[in-house]
């Protein structure tokens, strides 16, 4: 879920190696996740009635949202020990 972020901070890492990054950082909830994308299927049907013009507020809002969680899941996946800063460099 968070592999595009990941490689964003370091884009020197190996695609498998950001995977298995998101992978141990989304353990156990993926379900959280999932109710986040669902919460935007009504912006995403409002862009597609608008033809794309409520794209110009949709996509932004969207992409500071997954930032955000990826800035939280990260700080807290840190304080628990569950990866270590030399798995983002």
């Amino acid at each position: 879920y968070f592999a595009y972020e990941i490689m964003c901070e370091d884009p020197k890492m190996s695609i498998s190696q950001a995977l298995k990054i998101s992978k141990k950082m989304t353990y156990g909830a993926k379900s959280e996740l999932f109710v986040l994308d669902l919460s935007f299927i009504p912006w995403f049907m409002l862009t597609a009635i608008t033809c794309g013009i409520a794209s110009i507020y949709v996509i932004p809002y969207y992409m500071t949202t997954v930032a955000l969680y990826y800035q939280n899941f990260k700080v807290k996946c840190l304080q628990e020990g569950v990866l270590t800063e030399d798995d983002f460099l």
